[in-house]
């Protein structure tokens, strides 16, 4: 996510990691955070099963696709 404004963002990027490694779950993170520009970050833990992660994934894809054609 970059911040313009204190008002205004834009998402960069919707996804989800896949590491057994935490360690390089948060290395992807930040360097795919750099490449895009972004000042902040936003993770969702509050899922367990790969079918919960992906049903969380679509729904925020969803949600931004929608929130861009208003």
């Amino acid at each position: 996510m970059r911040r313009s404004n204190k008002t205004e963002r834009s998402v960069l990027a919707i996804g989800r990691l896949s590491h057994e490694q935490a360690s390089l779950n948060l290395a992807e993170i930040r360097q795919r955070a750099a490449t895009l520009g972004a000042d902040e970050v936003h993770v969702h833990l509050l899922v367990g099963t790969l079918s919960e992660c992906q049903a969380v994934e679509v729904d925020l894809r969803t949600a931004q696709f929608a929130a861009r054609a208003r």
